[in-house]
Order: structure tokens, then sequence, then C-alpha cells
């Protein structure tokens, strides 16, 4: 295979990942673009791999997702698939030690622990639930979060065979991304779903590095709270712009957002407010420290520098990503809501501290980072998004090769219908059929 096709199949399988990333269930936004090219691409997987896994899953539902099955669906997906072979805690092995007694009175153990130079780095959990995360399956959930923020354990992944939930856990946060097992397979090939899985909890991604920084896959989910909501208030400011949105249709977008959280707790008026309103993101916080608010003030900012350079959008967006010595918007250290025609009460006509409420903006061991380790960090990204060809053409050496896009060996053989589009399919590759709606009496 040629370099240029190289390039070319590397940047189809990374906007698959992206895609795939984007269509899991998901809560805390564990990962986005800039950490997800932080993780590169794992092995390819083996050949055979597809087929022992339907074969794998197809046992599983026989038995009801419940016994030996689920250990060999384990050792497949996580021994075989994504290669962690070595440092496991399994079966007997996991002993009192590991069990902990929660603040419900219950005893937590999980069944299986992975360990990198004597610490652990994933706990499975599998309870024997229908749904994850719903009615019953909620408690299982909120143990094993429990159990890995008391013993310091950073990732956890809770399965009942159907849905696999990876869990991130630290001391203020908490963030998950979940799989659905009938989605890994369609046809005679992985899907892009389930090779992300595999590049996530790759080997190499989850062992601590030699310089003492964590896993590449920990590096990339480490940015702080305060970090990540900041970099989603300026995403949020720059697409409203270019969008063409000016501030009243912002302001409508995001209305009764500025509420306080007395005025939120009254019964009367969350039922008078959009049911569906944007008002519901983070209406525990006081509306300072809402991302939606935020992103109003940093839109205000972004306005104020497109104003400044008489209304040429693209040089306002650049002087306001370039402001702060380079580093662009930051989250204010107060906010006064009254000053941007937010709030309803006497609160908002008060300046409320922000940023130090939020925490620090950079890790330690970022801050420890060089200069020439900085540089670096950027050249990967830059690569893995240009690819190698493109990277060369714009910042060293080399011609560019145009190459058309093939398909992929899943996008190729999947059915279609007269139209071109897609079909969806069952665990096996077998079209399902849509059920016919029923007519009214």
């Amino acid at each position: 295979m040629s370099q240029d096709t190289r390039h070319v199949t590397g940047q189809a399988r990374m906007s698959q990942d992206f895609d795939a990333l984007t269509e899991l269930n998901q809560a805390g936004r564990m990962l986005d673009v800039t950490g997800l090219l932080n993780v590169p691409q794992p092995k390819m997987a083996r050949r055979d791999l597809a087929d022992r896994l339907r074969d794998a899953l197809t046992a599983l539902q026989a038995a009801h997702y419940i016994g030996e099955p689920l250990g060999l669906v384990l050792d497949l997906v996580l021994e075989d698939a994504c290669r962690l072979h070595a440092g496991w805690h399994k079966g007997p092995t996991v002993g009192d030690n590991d069990a902990l007694r929660l603040l419900d009175g219950t005893t937590c153990k999980p069944r299986r622990l992975l360990h990198y130079d004597a610490k652990p780095v994933l706990a499975v959990f599998t309870p024997q639930v229908e749904r994850l995360g719903l009615h019953k399956g909620r408690r299982p959930v909120a143990q094993a979060i429990e159990y890995l923020r008391r013993r310091a354990i950073p990732l956890g992944l809770v399965t009942n065979g159907r849905q696999w939930r990876l869990l991130y856990v630290d001391a203020d946060n908490q963030a998950w991304l979940e799989w659905q097992a009938d989605r890994w397979l369609q046809g005679d090939h992985l899907t892009p779903a389930f090779e992300l899985l595999r590049r996530l909890l790759a080997r190499e991604h989850l062992e601590p590095q030699a310089d003492g920084k964590p896993g590449r896959l920990l590096q990339a989910i480490a940015l702080t709270p305060h970090a990540r909501l900041r970099l989603r208030c300026i995403l949020d400011a720059i697409v409203a712009a270019l969008y063409g949105l000016d501030r009243d249709d912002f302001r409508w977008i995001l209305r009764d957002c500025d509420h306080s959280l007395v005025g939120l707790s009254l019964k009367q008026a969350e039922r008078s407010l959009d049911p569906k309103g944007f008002w519901r993101v983070d209406k525990g916080l006081d509306p300072e420290l809402r991302h939606t608010v935020l992103s109003l003030v940093a839109f205000h900012d972004l306005l104020a520098h497109i104003a400044a350079h008489h209304g040429d959008r693209d040089a306002g967006i650049a002087a306001f990503s370039a402001q702060n010595h380079g580093e662009g918007w930051q989250l204010p250290d107060t906010l006064r809501l009254a000053d941007h025609d937010l709030g309803h009460d006497d609160r908002a006509l008060t300046a409320q501290p922000v940023a130090s409420r939020l925490g620090p903006q950079w890790l330690d061991w970022q801050l420890a980072q060089t200069p020439e380790a900085s540089w670096a960090e950027c050249e990967r990204h830059a690569r893995a998004i240009l690819g190698e060809v493109e990277f060369e053409r714009r910042f060293g050496v080399g011609e560019p090769v145009a190459q058309a896009q093939e398909p992929t060996a899943v996008e190729a053989t999947a059915p279609v219908n007269l139209l071109g589009e897609r079909l969806q399919t069952d665990l096996f590759g077998k079209v399902v059929m849509a059920s016919p709606a029923r007519r009214g009496r």
C-alpha cells in the first residue's frame, strides 16, 4: 500500500471514529475531537475476530446474558480485541481486600481489576440488570462510581453483556460512554463503534508512561472542568457567529437560562418555562457558573471583537481567539449578570466569582510540560488531523498527491435501498424491516 493510500485510509478511519464517538450514548463529555486525537489507532484486529465475536455474542444471548458466556465475551473483548493480556486480577485473585462496603450498606466487589505498576487502572463490573442506568439498573452504576471514587481508580467498565459503559471518575467529576453490543458487527465486519472501543481500551493507551504521566487515554480525558467549560463556550460562540446569529437570536435560543437557583426551584416558575428549553442545562448551579450563561457572555465578547473590526466576522473571530496572549477568551474572574442584560433578581446586580469556583485550568503535569514537549504535541495533533502527505505539503517538503477516498469494507458491502441509502441491519447483517404504521381506528 502506498503512502498516499495509507493517508486516505487513515483519514477515512479517523472520520469514522469521530462519527462513532458522537453516536454513542454518553454524559459528562468524556472525550471530544481533540482528546480522541491524543489516542492513536491501535494495531489491526485479527481477521477472525468478527466471526469469534459473533459466536460469543450469540452464545451469550442464548444464555440470557449470564454465566460463563459473559466471561468468555469479556475475555474476547478485553484480552483479544483490546490486547489487555497481562495485569488482570480476576476470579479468586479478586479477594476480600478488593471488596468495599458502600454508604448504602451493601458490599461492592468488581469482577475484574486491571493493574499496572501495582496500581489498579480499570475495574470491571457485571451487574445482572436488564438495562444500565434505568430503573433497577441505576443502582449498580451508582455503586460502581462510588467504588471507583473511594478506591481512586480512574476507569471502570460496567456491562450486562448488552450494554458496555466506560466510566471515568475522579474526586469531582464523572463521565461515561456507552456501547450497544448489537451494533458491534455489520455483516462480516467490525463496525466503527467496536473499533473505537478497541482504540480507547488498547493496552498501550492504558499503561502509564515511562516519564510518570498517566496513560494516553487518561491524558486525553484529563481536561479540567475549568478548561473543558472554557473550550465549550468558545466553540458555542464561534459556531453561533458562523451561523449568522445576532445577540437577540442567541439569547432567544438560550432564553430562561439566567434564572437563579431560587427561581428555578419554584414549581410554578418551572411550569411556565419551555419543557424542552436549555434552562435545564446546569440548572443545579448558580447562573454565573452555567455553560449556557457563560456561552452568552463569550458570544457578547466575540460580537464586540467583530464590531471592532468593522463587521468583519473572520477578523473578529481571529482577534477573539488570539486575545490574552494567544490563549483566547477566558472564563471571567467575576461576572455581574446585569452587565450582559441577564438575571432576574437583585443577585444579578452584584459581581459573583466564577473562575475561582471552577477549580484550576491546568493539571500539575500539564503545567510541568516543557515548551518543546508542548510543540511536539501540537505537531502530533496536526499530523493526525491533516495526514502525513498534507502535513508535509504545508509545513515540510513534498508535493500533494490527490487521491479519491475509497469506501471502507463495511461501506462497500452494506445493503442499500433503491435510493442508495444504507439499510438498518441486525447483529448478523440481515436487513431489519420497519414495522408498518398502525391505522387509527
